[in-house]
């Protein structure tokens, strides 16, 4: 997965996030997908719903790939992104 760079500036509720997780009213990776949808995210990344799904039922096979192009939605760095699935993680 990696994110579709386009010149059009991120929608608000895309740039709402980093506020929200700096906050910590936003504390999982779960938390932000079930902000937006899950189809939306996954498309964002270039995965399928299907496959988004799986990787959150079992965070450990999250691909790093798929979590940064995640992070890169919300201007989110890598380490931001590892503590929201780490919180997550059972």
């Amino acid at each position: 997965g990696k994110v579709i760079h386009d010149d059009q500036p991120k929608p608000e509720k895309y740039t709402a996030i980093k506020p929200m997780v700096m906050e910590k009213q936003i504390t999982t990776l779960d938390e932000i997908i079930e902000y937006f949808n899950k189809s939306t995210i996954a498309k964002e990344i270039g995965r399928k719903a299907s496959t988004l799904d799986g990787y959150l039922k079992n965070v450990d096979s999250f691909p790093i790939r798929d979590i940064r192009a995640i992070g890169e939605l919300f201007d989110l760095k890598l380490s931001e992104m590892l503590k929201l699935v780490e919180a997550q993680a059972p």
